[in-house]
C-alpha cells in the first residue's frame, strides 16, 4: 500500500455547502491539515470543518502558510508545513488536506504539492472538489449565470486589464472575477459605461458576516481583496418565502458530491422533480416516504410548472433537482421566468459543476500562474440554444485560456477545428471527461489535433465535458504574482522592510507593545520547579512533563515530546519563555519561524536560572521579556541585538513602546542598519518626541522638513504626524505619534464610507498622515450612529463623546466657527468643539470641513514621550 493524502475542497464557507465527501472523508480522517494566513489570529477552515472533528481521536494541525514567496524566509515555512504532512503520511493512516473553495480554481495547494512530493514521491493525492465561490455567489443572489446557449467568464483580478474586461464583455453573458479587489476601480468605471449590465460584489461568502453590495455602491476602502465579483448582462434578484421552489444543484454524478443543504431541501421536499436522464436515482433515497418524485425527462414546461403550482398552492416545497449546478447550462431561466410570472418564490442551491469535478479527477489546476489565469465556460450551437457569432469557439480560442467545453460530444470534429482555426497549437492538451463521478466515469487524455479521433473511437456522446488548454500540462515551475515580495493588497504593503500587517492603526509592531504573560515550557525536573517559580512572579502559565506538573494551578503537562509542545503553543502566544539547553529550542523553533515581524519573542534560560537569553525576536519583546525573567529569578539578561549591543536604541521597539506607527512603505530595516552601522542619519522631529533619546555622533537633527540634498547624503529617520512625501519613505523610517483628534458631525444614518471619505478629505487638507488620528470625537446625540461607531471599530479608534451640556458649558472658552447645530440642536456646534474639548487644546488644526453629510474638524493633542 502506499501513503495517501486526501484534499478536501470545503466550498466558499457556509457549513450547508460542504459536500457529504468532504464530511465523510473529514470524519474517517486519521490527520487533518488545515491552512491559516499567517496574518490571521485563527483558521476559517478549521472553524468550517470543526463540527465533524473529534480532537480526542483524531490529530488536528494549523499550517501557517506565508503570502510572499520571494521572501527569503518563505521556503523555510512551506518546507516545515510539507514536512509536517509528509511527517503523517502512512500507507494505514487516513490523512486529509482540507482548505476553502475549490482546491483546482485558484488553488494554492500547488506548491506544497511540489514539496510534499519531493519528500514522498510515492504519495497518492487525491482531490475533491467544492462548490466554486461562482457558484455559491450566484445563488446567494438567485442569479443565473448562464442560460441556454451563453458563456460563462472566469477571471481573476490579479493583472486585470482594461481590454481583457472589454473582450470578456463583448464575448460572455456573464463574468465572475476572484480576487476583485486587486482590480475594484478598474471593473467599477467600465461597468459605469455599461448600463446593460449588472454587477455585484460578495464578501465572506457563506460566513455570517457575508456581505453583498451592488459594485457602484462598493467603496474601495471597505472592499476585501477576496471580494467575489460576479457581473451579469440582467438582474435577477432572489426572493424567499416559506412556500417555494428550490432548484439543487445534484453535482456531477457522484450522491455524496451533493451540499449539505441539497440534501436537507430533498429532505424536507413535498415533492421532488428530478432530470432522470442526468440525476441518479439514488437521491431519492433521502426523500421522505410520502413525497411526491417525479421524473421530468418526459415532461414539457407547462407540466413541469403544472405540478409546481399545485404543490406550492398547498404551501408545499418543491426540490426541482438538476444535474451539475444549476446556474451552468441548466436550463432554469424559462422555469424561473414561469415561476415569476406565477408569483412563485424560489431559491437556488449550487452545486458541483462536471468541469470542476473532471479538474478534480485529473488533479488539475485550471488556472496555474504564468500559464493561464482565465478559465472560459462555454458551448457549441445545438438545436435548442444557438450560440452567439461574437462567441463562436474560434474566437474564445484567441485568448489561449483554459477551457470547458460543455455539450460538445456530437460536435468533436467541429471543436477540433474551431480551436486550432483560433490558434490553440495542435498538440494543446485535451481532456474528454465522460459521466464524470458516475459508476461508469471514462476520462481519457488526448491532443487537440486527436480530438475528433479520439472522440469517435470512445464512442462518446452524451454526458461529456472537454477540458482544452496548456494548463493541463503546466511546466513545473509555474509561479503565482500572489506571494511576491513587491506585490500588494490589503493584507501586505509593498515595503522592502515592513511585514504585512491588517488594515487599521496599530503601533507596529503589535508583539512589542504592552507586556503580555508568555508561554513557560520546560523540560527537566529542575526546570520544571523554575517554570513554576517563574510563571507565578508573571502571571504566567507553564507548560511541563506530565509527570513534572503534580497540582500546582500555574503548572500544565503536557505528554509526547517537547518539540510538538513548542510547536502547539508557537501560533498561540506572542512570546515563549524555554528553560531548556539553546540546541533543543533552536532545533523546536526553526521550522516555525516565518518573519520577523511575526515570530513569536522567545527567551531561553538554564535550568539553574542563571541566564536569560533573547533568543529570537529582541526588537519585538524579546529583550524586555529577558530583562524581566531576569529580574524575576535573580539572573543575568543577555540581550543579543545589534543597537542594544552598541547602546543605541532599537527604533521599532522604541516606536512601539510609545504607541507610534510606521508609514507604510517606510524603508524601516534599512535605517536601523544605518543607525548600528554609523552610517550617516537625519533626525526630523518637529514635536520633539526624541528628545529623551541619546544619538551617536553620526546622526544629524533637522530644524526643517528634510531636503531631497538631506535624503541623497543621509537616510531619514522622522517622527511626525505630517503625512509623508515619498521621497521620504525611500530614503527613510517615518514614525507617525497618534497626535491629530477629528471632531465628527453627521447627519442620522451616514455611512461609514461617507464617514471614512469626509475623514480622509480632511486629513489631506491638513497635510497630516491618516496614521497619525488619535481619536474620533462626537456628541452624545450622535455617538449610536452605527457609521461612525463602524468606522472607529475598523481602524481601532478611541470614540470620545461629549455631553450636550458640556459643549454649552465650555463653549465661550473656545474659537468656534458659526455652526448650523445652533439653530437645529440649541449645541454651540459639534466637530469643533469636540475635536478641541478631546485634544485639550484651543486651537484648532483644520476648522470644521462639510462633505456631503459629514462634518469634520481636526486638532492637535501634545503626545507625552512615552504615548
Amino acid at each position: 500500500m502506499t501513503p495517501c493524502l486526501t484534499v478536501v475542497g470545503l466550498g466558499p464557507g457556509d457549513p450547508g455547502l460542504v459536500t457529504l465527501a468532504a464530511r465523510e472523508a473529514l470524519v474517517a480522517a486519521d490527520v487533518i491539515f488545515v491552512p491559516r494566513q499567517r496574518d490571521a489570529a485563527r483558521s476559517l477552515a478549521l472553524e468550517l470543518c470543526a463540527p465533524w472533528l473529534d480532537p480526542a481521536r483524531q490529530t488536528i494541525q494549523t499550517l501557517p502558510l506565508v503570502m510572499r514567496r520571494d521572501d527569503p524566509d518563505t521556503p523555510a515555512a512551506w518546507d516545515a508545513a510539507a514536512a509536517a504532512i509528509a511527517a503523517q503520511l502512512a500507507p494505514e493512516r487516513r490523512v486529509v488536506y482540507a482548505l476553502l473553495g475549490d482546491p483546482l480554481l485558484y488553488g494554492s495547494f500547488a506548491p506544497l504539492a511540489e514539496r510534499l512530493r519531493a519528500r514522498c514521491p510515492e504519495v497518492v493525492i487525491r482531490y475533491l472538489p467544492g462548490v466554486s465561490a461562482f457558484s455559491a455567489g450566484a445563488a446567494a443572489l438567485g442569479l443565473p449565470l448562464v442560460n441556454g446557449a451563453e458563456h460563462l467568464m472566469v477571471l481573476s483580478g490579479l493583472g486585470l486589464d482594461a481590454a481583457m474586461l472589454e473582450q470578456a464583455l463583448g464575448r460572455a453573458a456573464a463574468i465572475a472575477i476572484f480576487k476583485a479587489g486587486a482590480a475594484l476601480e478598474l471593473i467599477r468605471q467600465r461597468l459605469a459605461r455599461a448600463p446593460e449590465w449588472q454587477g455585484w460584489l460578495i464578501e465572506r461568502l457563506g460566513h455570517a458576516q457575508q456581505r453583498i453590495v451592488a459594485l457602484h455602491d462598493a467603496a474601495p476602502d471597505e472592499v476585501d481583496y477576496f471580494a467575489l465579483a460576479l457581473l451579469r448582462r440582467r438582474e435577477r434578484p432572489a426572493r424567499h418565502a416559506a412556500g417555494r421552489v428550490v432548484f439543487v444543484g445534484a453535482g456531477p454524478g457522484a450522491p455524496d458530491l451533493v451540499t449539505l443543504r441539497g440534501r436537507e431541501v430533498i429532505a424536507a421536499a413535498d415533492a421532488v422533480l428530478y432530470a432522470d436522464s442526468l440525476v441518479p436515482e439514488a437521491l431519492l433515497a433521502w426523500a421522505r416516504p410520502d413525497a411526491r418524485c417525479v421524473p421530468t425527462a418526459g415532461l414539457d414546461l407547462e407540466r413541469i410548472m403544472a405540478i409546481m403550482r399545485e404543490v406550492v398552492a398547498a404551501g408545499g416545497l418543491v426540490a426541482r433537482v438538476h444535474s451539475g449546478d444549476p446556474s451552468l447550462y441548466g436550463a432554469i431561466h424559462e422555469q424561473m421566468h414561469a415561476l415569476e410570472q406565477a408569483g412563485i418564490p424560489y431559491e437556488i442551491v449550487p452545486g458541483v459543476t462536471a468541469a470542476m469535478a473532471a479538474a478534480a479527477r485529473l488533479k488539475t489546476e485550471l488556472t496555474v500562474p504564468g500559464v493561464t489565469q482565465t478559465l472560459i465556460l462555454s458551448r457549441v450551437s445545438g438545436r435548442a440554444s444557438p450560440v452567439p457569432e461574437r462567441e463562436a469557439l474560434q474566437r474564445l480560442a484567441t485568448h489561449g485560456a483554459s477551457l470547458a467545453i460543455y455539450l460538445a460530444a456530437t460536435k468533436a470534429h467541429q471543436v477540433q477545428a474551431e480551436l486550432l482555426a483560433g490558434g490553440y497549437a495542435p498538440d494543446t492538451p485535451v481532456a474528454i471527461a465522460y459521466r464524470v463521478e458516475w459508476p461508469d466515469e471514462q476520462i481519457v487524455r488526448c491532443r487537440l489535433d486527436e480530438l475528433a479521433a479520439t472522440m469517435r473511437a470512445c464512442g462518446f456522446s452524451r454526458q461529456t465535458v472537454i477540458l482544452v488548454g496548456p494548463a493541463l500540462a503546466p511546466a513545473p515551475a509555474a509561479r503565482s504574482r500572489l506571494y511576491a515580495a513587491d506585490y500588494v493588497h490589503r493584507f501586505r504593503g509593498a515595503s522592502r522592510d515592513a511585514a504585512p500587517r491588517p488594515p487599521g492603526l496599530r503601533s507596529i509592531p503589535p508583539s512589542a507593545g504592552p507586556a503580555v504573560a508568555p508561554a513557560i515550557v520546560a523540560v527537566s525536573r529542575a526546570g520544571s520547579l523554575l517554570a513554576q517559580r517563574l510563571a507565578e512572579q508573571l502571571g504566567a502559565v507553564a507548560y511541563v512533563p506530565q509527570r513534572f506538573a503534580g497540582d500546582a494551578s500555574a503548572l500544565r503537562g503536557y505528554g509526547g515530546g517537547v518539540v510538538e509542545q513548542i510547536r502547539r503553543l508557537w501560533s498561540e502566544h506572542a512570546a515563549l519563555v524555554l528553560i531548556m539547553a539553546s540546541g533543543i529550542a533552536v532545533r523546536a523553533i526553526a521550522p516555525l519561524l516565518e518573519h520577523k515581524q511575526r515570530d513569536a519573542a522567545v527567551v531561553v534560560c538554564d535550568d539553574a536560572g542563571r541566564y536569560a537569553i533573547s533568543l529570537l525576536g529582541g526588537h519585538h519583546g524579546a529583550d524586555r521579556l529577558a530583562q524581566r525573567v531576569a529580574a524575576a529569578l535573580g539572573a543575568q539578561a543577555i540581550l543579543t541585538g545589534a543597537a542594544e549591543g552598541q547602546g543605541l536604541p532599537a527604533l521599532d521597539q522604541l516606536a512601539a513602546e510609545r504607541g507610534w506607527r510606521l508609514a507604510p512603505g517606510s524603508a524601516l530595516t534599512r535605517v536601523m542598519a544605518a543607525l548600528v552601522n554609523g552610517e550617516p542619519l537625519a533626525l526630523w522631529d518637529p514635536l520633539g518626541l526624541l528628545n529623551d533619546v541619546a544619538w551617536p555622533a553620526g546622526v544629524h537633527r533637522l530644524s526643517q522638513p528634510p531636503t531631497d540634498q538631506v535624503l541623497e547624503e543621509r537616510w531619514l529617520l522622522a517622527v511626525t504626524d505630517a503625512a509623508p512625501q515619498a521621497a521620504w519613505l525611500e530614503r527613510g523610517a517615518v514614525f507617525h505619534p497618534p497626535t491629530i483628534i477629528a471632531g465628527v458631525g453627521c447627519r442620522r444614518g451616514a455611512s461609514a464610507t461617507g464617514i471614512e471619505t469626509a475623514l480622509r478629505a480632511a486629513c489631506r487638507q491638513a497635510g497630516v498622515a491618516w496614521e497619525a488620528l488619535a481619536a474620533l470625537a462626537t456628541v452624545t446625540l450622535k455617538a449610536d450612529e452605527p457609521g461612525l461607531l463602524a468606522l472607529a471599530e475598523r481602524y481601532r479608534l478611541p470614540l470620545q463623546v461629549f455631553s450636550a451640556e458640556e459643549l454649552r458649558a465650555r463653549a465661550a472658552d473656545l474659537p468656534l466657527s458659526p455652526s448650523a447645530a445652533t439653530a437645529r440642536l440649541d449645541l454651540p456646534g459639534v466637530a469643533e468643539p469636540c475635536a478641541l474639548l478631546a485634544a485639550g487644546s484651543r486651537a484648532l488644526l483644520l476648522p470644521k470641513q462639510a462633505l456631503a453629510d459629514v462634518t469634520v474638524a481636526l486638532a492637535r493633542r501634545e503626545v507625552p514621550l512615552h504615548g
